[in-house]
């Protein structure tokens, strides 16, 4: 059995074959997944109870990179691949490619705006730093700031890279918050901009572009991210 978690988001499947939903409902999100290299693949919300016993007999686990840390002790790195959100969600993979043919020279602002009811986090932030740390080159310097109150958390982390690109990432969760992500690129020669609102109100991930772009607890860039992400830089300030 192969099992894939989620941050409560719906799949996309860009090979037209079948997603049989089991059951969506504010408590659990399972899908059965019928497609090219999944199938019988069982996709579950990894917010639920339960997911432990999952992790532990499934014979392949692809889980979100936010996860990695939060399911550590339950995952066996022969079995388990971890994915990037920013890869496998099809338009910001494909602002990714675009940014990435267009501005060469990368020199630049670059600003992200995401918001969700849930499962967004230092986490999510680490993430998707160190997917655009991929194209900008190394985290020179950080300012964070995280807001925590009764309903909602704010999180904000100003990042410059080495290849002269100042960065302003930006998350809201809240109660009221639905999901959505802005993108927008200002430099030498190209603009770019993406928003949800206006292209795709679902935040979907396509199946098929997971399957390509996930990588073994035991590669190289899997171990990157980890010890990216445990960086005593990224504590922060936090404020009440």
């Amino acid at each position: 059995m192969k099992v894939i978690l989620h941050n409560r988001k719906r799949f996309k499947n860009s090979q037209a074959e079948s997603i049989v939903e089991i059951t969506n409902t504010d408590d659990l999100n399972v899908f059965l997944l019928d497609t090219r290299g999944f199938n019988g693949t069982v996709a579950v919300d990894g917010h639920n109870e339960g997911v432990q016993k999952l992790l532990i007999e499934a014979d392949e686990v692809y889980l979100p990179s936010t996860m990695v840390k939060q399911y550590g002790e339950f995952l066996n790195e022969e079995k388990c691949f971890l994915y990037f959100e920013m890869e496998v969600h099809p338009p910001s993979a494909r602002f990714i490619e675009l940014l990435n043919a267009e501005n060469q020279n990368r020199r630049g602002v670059f600003r992200m705006k995401r918001s969700s009811d849930s499962g967004l986090n230092k986490e999510a932030m680490l993430s998707d730093v160190f997917v655009f740390s991929k194209l900008f080159g190394e985290v020179s310097s950080v300012f964070l700031k995280k807001s925590v109150r009764e309903r909602h958390c704010y999180l904000i982390s100003c990042v410059t890279f080495q290849k002269d690109v100042m960065a302003h990432f930006e998350y809201l969760a809240s109660d009221a918050s639905e999901d959505s992500l802005e993108m927008e690129w200002s430099g030498q020669g190209a603009n770019l901009d993406y928003s949800s609102d206006k292209s795709e109100p679902d935040y979907l991930i396509d199946v098929v572009s997971l399957q390509e772009k996930s990588y073994s607890l035991k590669s190289q860039i899997a171990q990157e991210y980890l010890s990216f992400s445990s960086e005593e830089r990224w504590s922060g300030e936090e404020v009440k």
